[in-house]
């Protein structure tokens, strides 16, 4: 099937299930332990006791590492679901799972895995690619021009002090600086679709 995008591609997905409750993992996430018997003891609810949807932890991991990281704190995200009640978007890049007004969504207790980059050339082989994806999608001039300037600051404070990189040593310093430059490049990717270091300079007369 031609690419369309994440979103597109993964309600293509739902359509070609045999079943209406979906299980989405990617290739780079994997189930910890305890997570498919309670996947089994949500089935075997009466449906009408089931929640529409069910978020669940992600615990990250850093490219070489066996262990994930320790002092982050896990990050939720739909991934099981019924297809009747909720279906992923259809974004080009940041898709998610958009459950029907009225529904309920509940929290599993067990997490699944994430090791999303393999080295940092596939860490920067992939976000180039991605930030690419998004290029065409923005905020008006004047606000791209403003992140433009703070962007990469706001960012790396926010992973390296707020989310706790620090705590991770060498490497929470590392990927702290990588993804706010990721960020920045996705700024300036964005710019540059809209031609806007085009525009003419002031030049004094």
């Amino acid at each position: 099937r031609a690419w369309q995008g994440y979103g597109m591609q993964k309600r293509f997905a739902e359509e070609q299930c045999r079943y209406d409750w979906v299980l989405n993992l990617d290739a780079d996430e994997w189930p910890g332990a305890g997570f498919l018997g309670e996947l089994q003891e949500i089935m075997a609810l009466p449906e009408e006791r089931r929640a529409a949807a069910y978020a669940i932890s992600w615990l990250r991991y850093y490219h070489g590492e066996t262990k994930p990281r320790p002092f982050l704190k896990p990050w939720y995200i739909v991934r099981f679901y019924d297809r009747r009640r909720a279906r992923f978007n259809e974004s080009t890049y940041a898709e998610s799972v958009v459950v029907c007004k009225g529904e309920k969504t509940e929290k599993m207790r067990h997490a699944c895995h994430h090791y999303s980059t393999r080295s940092m050339h596939h860490f920067w082989s992939k976000y180039n690619r991605v930030t690419s994806l998004v290029a065409h999608i923005g905020k008006p001039l004047p606000i791209l021009v403003v992140r433009l300037f703070t962007e990469y600051a706001w960012v790396f404070f926010r992973s390296y002090i707020i989310k706790g990189g620090f705590r991770d040593g060498l490497r929470g310093y590392i990927y702290s600086q990588s993804f706010a430059f990721v960020y920045a490049l996705r700024i300036i990717k964005k710019l540059e679709y809209r031609n806007a270091w085009c525009l003419p300079a002031r030049v004094k007369s």
